[in-house]
């Protein structure tokens, strides 16, 4: 498959993740699954910044 086309499709499965599914850890931890199934990323984190603005949490992992 082009890569152009693979990252794009990458990209729209990803936001189909994240507009369908309420709980956020549950989407977070698809979205590496997808940079895993599609890229062979075989590590990755998630980090959000908390809602202070002063932290930033590790939400989800895999890999490490």
């Amino acid at each position: 498959m082009n890569q152009d086309v693979q990252k794009l499709t990458t990209l729209l499965n990803i936001s189909q993740t994240l507009g369908t599914t309420l709980n956020v850890r549950q989407a977070l931890l698809r979205v590496l699954e997808i940079l895993e199934e599609n890229h062979g990323v075989v590590s990755g984190v998630i980090a959000l910044l908390e809602e202070s603005g002063e932290e930033v949490v590790i939400e989800v992992s895999v890999g490490l």
